[in-house]
């Protein structure tokens, strides 16, 4: 008889964990990417081990790999992202990725620093936002800069490359130098909510890169 009333007990136990976390599920709002956030969330990074290639003028070549592509929904509340603190939360989608820089080293510096570009989504209310951090290096020191933004996205413009036309172009520019290649000194990035990165510039040699669509 204790044996039973002992497994009734749990499986009553267990039954009320999973009715509390069904109800997280159903009660908490959650914010999700959308068809028209995937209008500027690049597929083509989902591909792990891709390698993108940039090349100037001079035929010199620049490779990137994607390294990490990972979607989740995560839980937030009032205590910060990620953190269950008891508080009134929601749920959101969240994407990561990070991207090695395949012709950038530094000695001594912590692997997946100073070589990686990495790019976040997440999805809060109505609004997409997006997070990027770019290596830039400065003999001792790798610092990381970028950019982010919440939609809808505004001052993108058209960047032509062979005849490939990008439409969804943000312009990311820096007040030291972006890190991309070991002795480079970019000052100008483009980012593309289609396709990611797609180019690159050193102004002040007029040295351009921009991404090999061959």
């Amino acid at each position: 008889m204790k044996n039973i009333c002992f497994k009734r007990g749990v499986i009553f136990a267990l039954t009320m964990v999973l009715i509390a976390s069904c109800g997280k599920e159903n009660t908490e709002p959650y914010y999700a990417f959308d068809s028209a956030d995937y209008e500027f969330i690049p597929n083509n990074y989902e591909e792990i081990g891709t390698i993108y290639r940039f090349r100037n003028d001079n035929n010199h070549e620049i490779r990137i790999q994607v390294l990490y592509y990972n979607f989740n929904k995560e839980f937030d509340n009032s205590y910060g992202f990620g953190q269950n603190g008891g508080g009134a939360g929601y749920f959101y989608d969240n994407l990561l990725i990070e991207i090695k820089l395949m012709d950038f080293s530094v000695d001594g510096q912590i692997d997946g620093f100073c070589d990686r570009i990495y790019i976040h989504y997440f999805k809060y209310s109505d609004e997409l936002y997006i997070e990027t951090e770019i290596p830039t290096y400065e003999a001792p020191t790798c610092l990381l800069d970028g950019f982010n933004d919440t939609s809808p996205f505004d001052n993108l413009s058209t960047m032509e490359i062979g005849a490939t036309v990008f439409n969804k172009v943000k312009t990311v520019e820096t007040n030291s130098y972006f890190s991309l290649y070991n002795d480079s000194q970019i000052d100008r990035l483009y980012f593309d909510f289609d396709h990611g990165i797609i180019g690159f510039d050193e102004s002040q040699n007029n040295n351009q890169y921009r991404l090999v669509l061959e």
